[in-house]
């Protein structure tokens, strides 16, 4: 009996052992399985993290995009590329500051909206030839031809203040200088053009050259400025109006 008593025991121990085995195993086991499906959603929550982050990341680019191409349109800077172009159709009508990003040649056929064609070098300010910008009133179905420049950049006039300097370009008597009597001159040494029209579509009242060195043209000019009329400065970078007393 005791003998029975011993192996009995033994056989206990045994089970127990082995028992114990077992749920040590299962437990390893089931540990792996975690870890395995714990990288796993790792794996899966980096993985839509990342498309997260480019996908934002895009977002941001084409909405960075959006907004570059929403504040040009805001502004209203044009860019327009070498060739002829309509008023209206390519670019919309406005009062525009007219600059080259080479030194080319600029021009606008004069129609029933406009006194004379504008023709004009547009160049660096320092050059021999050409004026650094031109302002003008653009009209629906005025036609223009760029020629030279690679890009001509129309930037939107804001504002109009008057002023006793008036730059290349058409300009209003009373809007953008005072009406009264001046003695013009050109404010630099390249000799210019001054015309004066009483409106529209009628002969200029003056059409006269300016010339600092007195070889083209009178050195200044007295000319009297009335509320309405029209003022056009052309082939000088700008020209100097000094009122008589």
């Amino acid at each position: 009996m005791g003998g029975i008593g011993i192996k009995v025991k033994k056989s206990s121990n045994t089970y127990k052992t082995k028992l114990m085995g077992l749920v040590l195993a299962s437990g390893l086991m089931l540990a792996a399985c975690s870890i395995d499906d714990g990288a796993v959603e790792e794996d899966a929550t980096n993985a839509e993290s990342t498309e997260s982050v480019v996908d934002a990341e895009e977002e941001s680019e084409e909405s960075s995009g959006a907004q570059g191409a929403m504040s040009d349109t805001l502004s209203g800077v044009k860019n327009l590329e070498d060739g002829q172009h309509v008023v209206g159709e390519d670019i919309p009508a406005g009062r525009y500051v007219i600059t080259g990003q080479e030194p080319g040649n600029l021009m606008i056929e004069n129609n029933e909206n406009r006194n004379t064609s504008i023709m004009e070098t547009l160049n660096d300010e320092d050059a021999d030839m050409g004026v650094p910008s031109v302002t003008v009133d653009l009209t629906e179905g005025d036609e223009m031809e760029l020629m030279g420049m690679e890009l001509t950049t129309f930037t939107p006039v804001k504002e109009r203040t008057r002023s006793d300097v008036l730059t290349t370009g058409t300009w209003d008597v009373g809007t953008d200088i005072e009406p009264g009597s001046y003695e013009v001159t050109t404010t630099g040494s390249k000799s210019g053009k001054i015309m004066i029209y009483e409106g529209i579509g009628e002969l200029p009242l003056v059409d006269q050259p300016i010339d600092p060195q007195g070889e083209l043209g009178p050195e200044s000019v007295t000319v009297e400025l009335e509320e309405g009329q029209q003022v056009i400065v052309s082939v000088s970078p700008e020209l100097s109006f000094e009122a008589n007393e």
